[in-house]
């Protein structure tokens, strides 16, 4: 019995060192979810976003085609008659290029101006550069897609979690920005540098 009680404990005190490992903190990270992602992934994901609801040819997602009258209706005109409240088209067209689109770009920007402010990317200065202004672009597209559906809508304010009543603008004044954002971010981007957000 005593021996059998010792054999038992030197396997314990083994099972015991063996079962530490230095690989703990790998095998708690959650590989879904990191905590932080590359610039990159968040424009690429944007880009899909934005291009995919303006040109979806799913009715539920996209009326547009229906108000220029490339498609018809017959069954269910809500669409064809221009109510897109009836069916909350307007809520996933706002929450698609607001959130999925317009604060991905964000995120994507502020990590590229922080780079640039830090030195920390291997991208030269003229390709960060070049990259904040194609996400500028884009940022610029956005907004003037979502003026065009919905008018007045948060811009000098928007994209800021802590401002749950973000300031509406009006259209007139967005765009007048967004001609300023356009030709600003047309003046930075420079050739030779790589030029892909």
């Amino acid at each position: 019995r005593r021996n059998m009680k010792n054999l038992l404990y030197m396997v314990l005190l083994t099972l015991v060192f063996v079962s530490c490992d230095d690989r703990l903190e790998d095998l708690n990270t959650d590989k879904r979810n990191p905590a932080s992602v590359a610039p990159e992934s968040l424009f690429a994901r944007a880009t899909r976003e934005a291009v995919d609801n303006v040109y979806t040819t799913n009715v539920n997602e996209n009326p547009f085609r229906l108000y220029s009258q490339m498609w018809a209706q017959t069954t269910y005109p809500d669409e064809s008659q221009y109510n897109i409240i009836g069916r909350e088209i307007s809520l996933g067209i706002w929450t698609n290029q607001y959130r999925d689109v317009l604060i991905d770009l964000k995120d994507a920007r502020n990590i590229i101006a922080t780079q640039l402010a830090e030195g920390t990317s291997s991208d030269s200065d003229e390709t960060l550069e070049n990259k904040m202004a194609i996400i500028d672009i884009l940022s610029s597209y956005t907004f003037l897609t979502m003026v065009d559906i919905f008018g007045d809508i948060p811009y000098s304010e928007a994209l800021d979690p802590a401002n749950l009543s973000p300031r509406y603008d009006d259209a007139e004044t967005i765009y007048t920005n967004i001609e300023s954002v356009l030709s600003t971010a047309a003046t930075t981007l420079t050739t030779g540098a790589n030029a892909s957000a």
